[in-house]
C-alpha cells in the first residue's frame, strides 16, 4: 500500500504530509494525505466537499512547489522548518496559534490582512 501511495504521489495525484523530515518516505505510514489538486474534490462523488480540507489542500499545494512542508506538532503547517501556518476561515483568531513569533494564519474570506494573518487568497501568487 505504501509503495502505491508514493506512486500517487509522484504522479501528483496526491501530496502526503508528515512530520519526518523527507527521506525513504516510502518506509513511513504518511501522517497526512491531501488530494494533488483542489479541482479533484469537485470531480470526485464526494458527499460534500468540507471547506476546511479544500483550504488546506490550496495551501499545500501553492507553497510545496517551492518550499518543505512537513506537519508540526502544533498547526496545520511547518514550513522550510521555520514558520507554522495555521489554515481555517474568517473566524479563526490569532488564540489558536502556537509558535511564537513565527506563527502565521492563513485565513479564507479576508481580503486583507493585519499583524500574523494573512489572506489564503495571496498564496496562490507563490505557484
Amino acid at each position: 500500500m505504501l509503495k502505491y501511495l508514493d506512486l500517487l504521489e509522484k504522479a501528483e495525484v496526491i501530496s502526503i504530509l508528515s512530520q519526518q523530515a523527507r527521506g525513504n518516505k516510502i518506509m513511513h505510514k504518511p501522517d497526512k494525505i491531501y488530494l494533488g489538486n483542489t479541482n479533484y474534490y469537485y470531480a470526485l462523488p464526494f458527499q460534500k466537499e468540507e471547506a476546511g480540507t479544500v483550504r488546506e489542500t490550496f495551501f499545500e499545494s501553492q507553497l510545496s512547489v517551492k518550499h518543505q512542508l512537513r506537519l508540526p506538532p502544533a498547526g496545520d503547517f511547518l514550513v522550510d522548518d521555520t514558520y507554522v501556518f495555521e489554515v481555517g476561515g474568517r473566524n479563526k483568531t490569532t488564540a489558536q496559534l502556537k509558535g511564537g513569533d513565527s506563527a502565521f494564519l492563513a485565513v479564507d474570506d479576508i481580503e486583507n490582512g493585519i499583524h500574523r494573518t494573512i489572506p489564503l487568497w495571496l498564496f496562490g501568487f507563490l505557484y
